[in-house]
C-alpha cells in the first residue's frame, strides 16, 4: 500500500491512541476546546447584540438582581450553544423577559424547550403567538383554552407562512406545547332535514342520512406547557383584549 496514505493516516491516529490510553478529555479539549470556547462566545455576541436592541425597542435595561444564579446559569449553558439567528432572538426575549420579572420566563423547563428548537420551530412558535392574539380578540377567549381549527384555513395559513412540512407541528406536540384534539360534533340543520324525511308520510324509506348528522372537528390546543412557554417569550399575546367581556 501506498506509504504516503499510511503514514500520514497512523500518524493522525497516535494522539487519539494515546488519549483513550490516557485520557480522553484532556485530548478532546487540546483538539477542540479552544474552537469551542470561541464559538460559544461568537453566540453570546450575537445574543448580546439582539438583547440591547430589544431592551432599547422596550425603553428598559437588564436587571441581573432579577435572574436567579441556577436560572442564569442555565441560560447561559443553553443559549451559547445556539448558533442559529431564530433561536437566538428567542434566548434574547427570554432573558429580557426574566429580568423584567416575567415568572415564566424565569422557569427553566423553558429554557430548555427553546434549547430544542429548530428555526423553523421558532417561526412557527411566532405563527401560533399571531393566532393567539386574533383568538383573544373573540368572545370565546372569555370560556375556553386557546384552540385553533385543524382545517382547510389553518392548512392555508399555514403554507402562506412559508411552512412545506408538518415537522414543527410534530416538535410541539412531542414537547407538549400543543396538543391534538379530535370531537364529534352533531350538524343541527342536517338533524333538522332527517327529522324532517323522517315524519314526511311522502318519503318514507328514503335514507335520511345519519352520516350527515355528526361532523368530525380536529384541533390543536395550547397546553399549560404551550401557555408557559408562550408567556415567556411572547406575554403580551396571552392578554384577552377582548372588548365584548
Amino acid at each position: 500500500m501506498n506509504e504516503l496514505i499510511v503514514k500520514p493516516a497512523t500518524d493522525a491516529a497516535e494522539p487519539v491512541t494515546r488519549a483513550v490510553g490516557g485520557t480522553l478529555a484532556e485530548f478532546w479539549q487540546g483538539i477542540l476546546g479552544d474552537r469551542v470556547t470561541a464559538w460559544r462566545i461568537r453566540n453570546a455576541a450575537n445574543i448580546d447584540k439582539k438583547l440591547r436592541e430589544d431592551l432599547a425597542a422596550r425603553g428598559t435595561t437588564l436587571i441581573l438582581d432579577n435572574l436567579p444564579e441556577g436560572v442564569a446559569f442555565r441560560w447561559f449553558e443553553r443559549a451559547t450553544e445556539a448558533d442559529e439567528p431564530e433561536i437566538q432572538d428567542l434566548f434574547a426575549k427570554l432573558l429580557a423577559n426574566a429580568s423584567g420579572g416575567n415568572e415564566e420566563a424565569l422557569r427553566k423547563r423553558n429554557i430548555d424547550l427553546v434549547s430544542n428548537l429548530s428555526p423553523d420551530d421558532a417561526r412557527f412558535l411566532a405563527f401560533v403567538s399571531d393566532q393567539v392574539a386574533e383568538f383573544n380578540q373573540t368572545a370565546m377567549a372569555r370560556y375556553y383554552s386557546f384552540v385553533i381549527k385543524y382545517d382547510f384555513i389553518f392548512t392555508h395559513r399555514y403554507k402562506e407562512a412559508g411552512f412545506t412540512n408538518e415537522l414543527p407541528i410534530d416538535t410541539m406536540l412531542a414537547l407538549g406545547v400543543l396538543r391534538f384534539e379530535r370531537d364529534l360534533k352533531m350538524d343541527g340543520h342536517q338533524i333538522g332535514h332527517a327529522i324532517s324525511l323522517a315524519t314526511s308520510e311522502h318519503v318514507r324509506g328514503t335514507d335520511i342520512g345519519l352520516s350527515r348528522m355528526f361532523e368530525q372537528e380536529e384541533k390543536l390546543v395550547l397546553t399549560e406547557v404551550g401557555k408557559s412557554l408562550l408567556t415567556a417569550l411572547f406575554p403580551a399575546q396571552l392578554i384577552v383584549t377582548n372588548l365584548n367581556q
